[in-house]
């Protein structure tokens, strides 16, 4: 099956939390694999605080116990909200979903240059999930390519300006 990282992090760990339990029971383990990936400042009182993901059976992952390239390297697709980790798995070329909660506008660069696609909530999460990858590889080439600044600088300048 295929894997899906949910990247959290403390200010959208709830909702994120539970957009990854409403995933899982939409799709069956046997067709995706979840695992939602602790912030650093997350992992005290997790279980307290998301008790639907700590029932969930998700595969829950401290940010201290496996390396985040390691976590991206494993999985097939990663979802979030704002979170940096994004970005950096979109340079690898993951096909990359930005859940429509508060705080994903500072995204709306990369899904706007169709690099990440922007979803509205889990079903719509669930449902892409479901199709084959998007080829998000070759938009993200296009901001980590030669004179990636010049181009980010230009594209900001044009949609700003």
């Amino acid at each position: 099956p295929k894997r899906l990282l949910f990247l959290s992090q403390r200010s959208i760990g709830v909702e994120l939390s539970r957009a990854a339990v409403r995933v899982r029971e939409l799709i069956p383990p046997d067709r995706l694999q979840i695992c939602y990936r602790l912030h650093p400042s997350e992992q005290v009182g997790w279980r307290d605080a998301y008790p639907e993901l700590a029932r969930s059976g998700i595969e829950v992952q401290a940010a201290t116990s496996v390396p985040l390239y390691a976590a991206q390297r494993d999985s097939d697709l990663q979802v979030g909200v704002y979170s940096t980790a994004l970005l950096e798995g979109l340079a690898f070329g993951l096909p990359t979903y930005v859940l429509a909660l508060p705080g994903h506008e500072q995204l709306s660069a990369v899904t706007s240059a169709g690099a990440a696609q922007l979803v509205t909530d889990p079903e719509a999460l669930a449902e892409q999930v479901r199709r084959p990858p998007p080829a998000a590889a070759s938009a993200a080439e296009s901001l980590w390519a030669q004179g990636a600044t010049a181009r980010f600088q230009t594209f900001l300048d044009r949609t700003l300006g």
